[in-house]
């Protein structure tokens, strides 16, 4: 029964992680080294993402791996597919990527 509540609670966050698919519409560097992207409407969105973006961190390796390949994209005006993690822990009212990828 405990590995079905762990289970459940695993899926339930995965379920209700942001989604954002389509062509970059916003793709921006502030001075607190976080960049904030949109591509297209977010769906199931986090109640503490109010401010309508995504948001990475910059200064982390992964951060940066995904913003070059945002701006590879909109270089390219290839759409993104946009997941987050469900928190918005990079930036309180914007939710953190999880993964970025280039819809083909």
């Amino acid at each position: 029964m405990k590995y079905l509540i762990l289970t459940a609670s695993l899926f339930a966050s995965i379920v209700s992680a942001g989604t954002s698919t389509g062509n970059i519409q916003i793709l921006g560097v502030n001075a607190f080294n976080q960049s904030l992207i949109l591509a297209g409407t977010i769906t199931d969105a986090p109640i503490c993402a109010t401010f309508n973006r995504f948001a990475l961190d910059i200064t982390s390796e992964s951060g940066k791996a995904m913003y070059s390949l945002a701006v590879t994209a909109q270089a390219q005006n290839k759409k993104i597919r946009i997941v987050g993690q469900n928190n918005c822990n990079i930036r309180g009212d914007a939710e953190s990527v999880q993964y970025l990828e280039i819809v083909i």
